[in-house]
């Protein structure tokens, strides 16, 4: 992610001036009728020890519209900076309050978020000036998003585990309401981009996990996430706007997908998204076969599909060219042989982590990613690999700790290169090895009792195959009842797949050739007219057998 902006309109620290120099600056401000900008920040950068009098002198500005932006920013960065009367309760609330209704009035409240955000880490805020806060961030996010203000709420959800049922109602009102046409570049772009509201998801989900000098848990992120997925497929079944939020749901998931290949977001994202899948998959089973259904039924399995055809995209480009070839045996690590693969998992993440490691310093989301994938990564190995368990605790007890195991471990890789490394980790993931009951559940929707979900499942198992899905016999045989449905639209549908399909992967030409020629005589005109012209491009294709584009041509002449 993008490094905060540097904190603007804040100015310069100077050294404490002579107390006769800030009393004399406090009577001077005191005898006008009004302050300007540049009197609020002379008082900011006046070390008084009369800070009640400074306070005032502030609390008037504020309801100043000429300079209440300013003044209120002030306040807020002297009491996280100086704390005092600067951090009274009541005036941090107000002053919250007031940031809130700058943001909607659509001011740059950056450097007040700033020091909102750093108040919030430190705990010095009541429930009031958080809910405040939080509002103005998510205002921030919805028209226009700053990394400052996903900021804000990552210390509200770490810092203020209360405010945790709230911020999920408010992370769907974000992800309704945002109007910003500009999204935010994962990774440089390494990942793609994403609209805000989804990346506050992840911030969300790893801010969950906790603060330990150990590995910590991560039940509540998990929790969360779960939460998440759940409230947002509430709305997608009940509504109301059923309709607008599928359609969000669908572009979350996308950009979840996106997200896998950017290291400093594959992890949470990798989380979310099989907390999304399994909520989905759940749904899918409960969902009855009735009509009134069947809009909702649709939806899910479009929702499977891009899931499953994502990762699967992901998987397919992890490299083998960083692959840390572990070589030593005997004794070298006490897992058992066959769970080499695990040692491989590992060493693909240890150099993602020495590329967050090294931006964390500039990147405050990059060291929050580190601590979330090192405490998740940890869960997910087996209790039998307890050297690699104790590799990864080990990052919590600094560099020079970490790196003992496998000195090919400790290569600093280009950022190119570390998109081939999530991948990779994106492969070994429970995710990704939970695909094929995803497939197989999409694939069990071709013989829903709804013809339009029939239909719709087919188009949606088009877009998802994969790693030669429709080659599998299970599969193949399903396909083939849909060609000979009673719907035609049933039968159109298999048609344009598998001739689609087969353009791409000629392969599965010879699977399919004789259902598709049997459809040049259907009872649907639509039909017929759709696989001739699937029919023809295989014609000049060189790469089916020739035999079979002589039958082909052959058929095609017979129904001319």
């Amino acid at each position: 992610p993008a490094a905060p902006p540097k904190k603007r309109g804040r100015p310069p620290k100077k050294q404490a001036a002579p107390p006769e120099d800030a009393l004399a600056l406090l009577n001077a401000l005191e005898a006008k009728e009004s302050l300007t900008k540049d009197d609020v920040r002379a008082l900011a950068q006046c070390a008084t020890n009369d800070e009640e009098r400074a306070c005032q002198l502030l609390d008037d500005a504020c309801k100043d519209d000429q300079v209440a932006l300013e003044a209120c920013a002030t306040t807020l960065t002297l009491a996280s900076e100086r704390g005092g009367a600067y951090a009274s309760a009541e005036r941090t609330n107000e002053r919250a309050q007031q940031l809130r209704r700058q943001a909607r009035a659509g001011l740059d409240v950056e450097e007040g978020l700033t020091a909102l955000s750093d108040l919030i880490a430190s705990r010095a805020l009541e429930d009031a000036a958080v809910a405040a806060a939080c509002g103005a961030a998510g205002v921030i996010l919805q028209t226009r998003g700053t990394p400052t203000a996903l900021l804000v709420w990552r210390a509200a959800a770490r810092s203020y585990p209360s405010h945790r049922a709230a911020l999920l109602e408010d992370w769907l009102d974000v992800l309704r309401t945002e109007t910003s046409s500009s999204r935010i570049a994962l990774d440089d772009d390494l990942g793609g981009s994403a609209r805000w509201a989804s990346v506050l998801a992840l911030v969300i989900t790893e801010a969950c996990v906790p603060l330990a000098e150990e590995v910590p848990s991560v039940t509540e992120s998990e929790r969360c996430s779960n939460a998440l997925t759940g409230a947002l497929l509430r709305r997608c079944r009940e509504g109301p706007n059923e309709s607008d939020w599928r359609d969000l749901a669908l572009a979350f998931s996308s950009d979840l997908v996106a997200a896998l290949e950017a290291p400093a977001w594959s992890s949470s994202s990798e989380s979310v998204l099989r907390s999304l899948a399994r909520s989905a998959s759940t749904e899918l089973r409960k969902a009855p076969s009735d009509r009134k259904a069947e809009p909702y039924v649709c939806f899910l399995g479009d929702l499977l599909a891009v899931i499953v055809g994502g990762v699967s995209a992901v998987t397919k480009r992890a490299t083998s060219s960083v692959t840390p070839v572990v070589q030593e045996q005997g004794g070298a690590c006490d897992v058992p042989e066959e769970n080499q693969r695990l040692e491989a998992l590992v060493a693909f993440q240890q150099l993602q982590l020495n590329g967050l490691e090294a931006r964390s310093s500039s990147e405050p989301l990059c060291g929050e990613a580190l601590r979330y994938s090192v405490a998740k990564w940890h869960a997910e190995l087996p209790d039998s690999a307890k050297a690699l368990k104790r590799h990864l605790a080990s990052q919590f007890a600094g560099r020079d700790v970490a790196r003992v195991r496998r000195a090919s471990w400790d290569a600093a890789l280009p950022r190119d290169k570390l998109r081939g490394v999530a991948c990779a980790i994106v492969q070994g993931s429970p995710l990704a090895r939970g695909l094929s009951l995803l497939a197989k559940q999409l694939v069990g929707l071709l013989a829903h009792l709804q013809p339009k979900v029939r239909d719709k499942a087919l188009r949606a198992l088009g877009r998802a195959s994969c790693d030669h899905l429709l080659e599998r016999d299970v599969v193949q045989q399903a396909m083939r009842s849909r060609f000979a449905d009673e719907s035609p639209s049933v039968r159109l549908a298999a048609v344009e797949v598998c001739g689609t399909k087969c353009q791409q992967q000629p392969s599965l030409f010879v699977h399919y050739e004789e259902d598709l020629l049997k459809r040049l005589r259907d009872a649907g005109l639509a039909v017929r007219k759709a696989t001739a012209r699937r029919l023809k491009t295989t014609l000049t294709d060189a790469r089916i057998p020739p035999d079979a584009r002589a039958r082909t041509l052959a058929a095609l002449v017979r129904c001319a």
